[in-house]
């Protein structure tokens, strides 16, 4: 990797964590960044009820692939495998060439499921676990060398944990 593209990588991996912090403001949590990052990226907090999550935020560009639109991510196996309390949530979010963003989000034991079970991905020489999102029109799928596995729309804009606290 040259030194232009890892810069790039981490613009393109903050603007996809600010995204998903605004979109928690939107519907009235709030949102801090740690200061020593050891795997949390957001923490997210309701302030009348002290709910309290940890959040992995990964972001990717989008592709164009027969008509789906492909997103590659990649998870640190531990941190898919490993339950903490509180149960680490993931925010993946797509930027589509429109410019416009989606969001799929997941428990840590959802993704070690299909970790388990040998469909999430296959894991590199670094321990992150590798997988694809597609979305076709409003289903999400989960991908693997080219070939749609499972269906995960579960996951597609699944905000419903945080309804929309400012009522609007």
């Amino acid at each position: 990797m040259s030194l232009r593209s890892g810069i790039e990588k981490h613009y393109v991996g903050r603007s996809g964590q600010l995204a998903a912090m605004s979109e928690f403001l939107w519907r009235g949590w709030n949102v801090a960044i740690p200061e020593v990052d050891e795997g949390d990226d957001v923490f997210v907090v309701q302030h009348t009820s002290g709910d309290f999550y940890r959040v992995q935020v990964k972001t990717a560009t989008v592709r164009e692939h027969n008509g789906r639109m492909e997103a590659e991510f990649s998870v640190a196996k531990h941190q898919i495998a490993i339950p903490r309390t509180p149960e680490l949530r993931f925010v993946f979010c797509f930027r589509l060439p429109s410019g416009d963003w989606r969001f799929a989000l997941a428990r840590q034991r959802q993704l070690n499921e299909l970790l388990e079970s040998g469909r999430l991905g296959r894991e590199n020489k670094r321990g992150q676990v590798v997988f694809r999102l597609c979305w076709l029109g409003e289903k999400l799928s989960l991908a693997v060398a080219r070939a749609v596995i499972e269906d995960v729309t579960t996951f597609a804009e699944a905000w419903k944990r945080w309804e929309n606290l400012r009522g609007g």
